[in-house]
């Protein structure tokens, strides 16, 4: 079984105060074998979480470039967006929900649909909303 980062943390630290605790440093050489050790654990589970984090930031990016046909719409629904300049699922994504309901055209029954097919994609809105920072000198 795999170990966590919080496990592995615990270990080197009990490694490093052990080494520290050995007046005669004969056990010194086996806790730098299991320093070494862990680094290689350390070092292999970092790679998969950066891969990990690398595949997800690209699944993301392909689905916010799409467009928001690729969410499954009904055909309405495609056409209130588009008529409100909505094209990518970015675009739907940067509005909120009070923006949504006044669309023109927009009904209870699309903007319940949107709404479902948005949290089936565990997505909501404004996810994408820019925040504007004010640097004061």
């Amino acid at each position: 079984m795999a170990k966590t980062v919080n496990e592995l943390f615990d270990e080197l630290l009990k490694n490093v105060q052990e080494a520290a605790n050995a007046a005669d440093f004969k056990d010194f050489p086996e806790s730098i074998k299991r320093l070494e050790a862990f680094k290689q654990e350390a070092d292999q589970l970092i790679a998969s979480f950066e891969m990990s984090i690398s595949i997800k930031q690209k699944g993301i990016g392909d689905l916010l470039a799409s467009g928001i046909e690729s969410l499954g719409l009904s055909q309405r629904a495609l056409n209130v967006l588009k008529q409100n300049g909505i094209v990518t699922v970015a675009d739907l994504l940067r509005l909120d929900l009070y923006t949504i309901i006044t669309m023109k055209n927009m009904g209870v029954k699309t903007e319940t649909e949107i709404l479902e097919v948005l949290h089936d994609h565990h997505l909501q809105f404004e996810l994408l909303k820019r925040e504007v920072v004010v640097l004061l000198d």
